[in-house]
């Protein structure tokens, strides 16, 4: 029993510790958040291509919303959505997630975190570290929402490259 509170209590420390730790990848260029990676598949483009798109389509409530580039021939699919870093009440994070494709390799490319507001709260980018005055929402709030939205962000990448590397479902029909 001991041995189990003491995994559970160093398990919490560990995970707080990396929470407060987090920063997000800047593009040295852009100096925007800039999620991305090129991943390597013996695959063709186009099929790299059709199973991008059909993640869109599994990973999204509605792909057709967030989809707003399809351009198979040049291996280009651009999407913009929302994620809920926190309750529905507090806002929403959007961040736009390009996917671009070339024989035997992919590259994912997730940025424009833009924190869009509520009723309560203003608008800003993740990158401002804003005055709570300004936006309406305490310090501790503003983390919040970049340490959710970053998690949310891993695990979307993570649910990609999931995606990417399994079998074709449809040639075992």
């Amino acid at each position: 029993m001991k041995k189990c509170i003491l995994t559970w209590i160093l398990a919490m420390v560990f995970f707080a510790s990396k929470s407060q730790n987090m920063q997000p990848p800047i593009d040295s260029t852009t100096h925007k958040i800039t999620y991305q990676n090129i991943i390597h598949l013996a695959d063709k483009k186009d099929v790299l291509y059709d199973k991008g798109l059909n993640w869109f389509a599994i990973a999204f409530k509605s792909s057709n919303d967030v989809i707003q580039i399809k351009d198979k021939e040049n291996g280009k699919i651009v999407g913009k959505y929302l994620l809920q870093p926190y309750e529905p009440k507090f806002g929403f994070v959007s961040a736009t997630v390009t996917l671009l494709f070339k024989e035997n390799k992919y590259k994912y490319i997730i940025t424009d975190l833009n924190y869009q507001g509520s009723t309560v709260f203003s608008p800003w980018t993740l990158e401002e570290d804003p005055k709570p005055g300004k936006v309406g929402m305490t310090k501790w709030g503003q983390q919040k929402v970049k340490e959710n939205t970053y998690i949310q962000i891993e695990k979307l990448i993570e649910n990609l490259k999931i995606y990417m590397n399994s079998k074709n479902q449809e040639s075992n029909f």
